[in-house]
């Protein structure tokens, strides 16, 4: 009698413990597939913002955002890219910490429009990018020049931006 109940008992705890790792086994199945639909519909979750014509706003290593043109891309979201806002130059001092980052950007159909920050200096710089640019039917690493005006003076950004008719507000 003795055998047949401890026989019992194995049975229904092997049976628990089955189920348990049958639910962990979904949930970690569940959570693998979120991660990856999160790619095609939830891209700025990754801190990948589309802004239009291969370009993104990245949330960069070491903090701070940069604007790149995409080359790493998985679903909607970009991992990784030339920079372009700031330049790998401006971005880092020559300890390797950060110095420029991009505060915000907009962009329409035809511009995006772009502000950083200087960390050391807190100087302000204002970017526009033309996406009228050709891009290479086939894809390749090599990045298509992409015309960028460079402004260290707000009111001179603003006077360019109503020349070439950027109506993109922040």
């Amino acid at each position: 009698m003795k055998l047949f109940k401890n026989k019992s008992l194995f049975f229904n705890i092997s049976k628990i413990i089955i189920k348990i790792l049958g639910i962990l086994i979904i949930i970690v199945l569940l959570f693998i597939g979120f991660l990856f639909a999160s790619e095609w519909i939830f891209p700025q979750m990754h801190g990948s913002y589309n802004l239009g014509h291969g370009i993104y706003m990245m949330e960069w290593d070491g903090g701070g955002r940069v604007i790149v043109y995409g080359t790493s891309i998985s679903g909607n979201t970009c991992y990784g890219g030339t920079p372009l806002i700031p330049i790998y130059n401006d971005q880092y001092d020559s300890l390797g910490r950060q110095m420029e980052y991009v505060v915000d950007a907009k962009s329409d159909k035809h511009w995006i429009i772009a502000k950083t920050n200087n960390k050391i200096t807190h100087q302000k710089k204002f970017y526009i990018i033309d996406k009228n640019f050709n891009i290479h039917e086939e894809k390749t690493e090599k990045m298509p020049p992409i015309p960028i005006f460079n402004y260290n003076d707000s009111l001179e950004f603003v006077n360019a931006c109503k020349i070439k008719g950027i109506k993109i507000n922040w």
